[in-house]
């Protein structure tokens, strides 16, 4: 890639995660070690949202956020989706040059928040 030097996924040796597969490799279970969008896939909460989880639950919100973040956002929590896109209406069944990823954010007594993009394979 452009940026640090490294092959994509795909290219030489390097393979892409299988659709199955998505979310945190191994060894990655804090964001320190995230290498890509797929290992955020889950719910990020405070003790207080917890409970609430839709999808696997992965951390405090303030894991991602910092610890300055855990008095200002108590009621709040994030799920995050990440799946492969092929830019078309018809979801693929493999793996492409895309993902699709989806952040709901859901805030106490208000209506979630949905943010989607697309992240290329460059």
């Amino acid at each position: 890639d452009f940026d640090g030097g490294l092959l994509r996924c795909g290219e030489n040796s390097t393979s892409c995660t299988l659709p199955a597969n998505l979310g945190p490799d191994s060894g990655e279970s804090i964001p320190e070690n995230f290498d890509d969008v797929d290992d955020y896939i889950g719910c990020w909460s405070t003790p207080t949202t917890a409970s609430q989880c839709q999808g696997t639950s992965r951390g405090n919100i303030s894991d991602i956020l910092g610890t300055s973040s855990e008095d200002k956002y108590r009621n709040f929590r994030v799920e995050v989706s990440v799946a492969y896109d092929n830019l078309t209406a018809t979801p693929p069944t493999g793996i492409t040059n895309y993902k699709k990823v989806t952040i709901t954010i859901f805030a106490s007594n208000t209506q979630p928040l949905t943010l989607t993009a697309i992240r290329g394979n460059y």
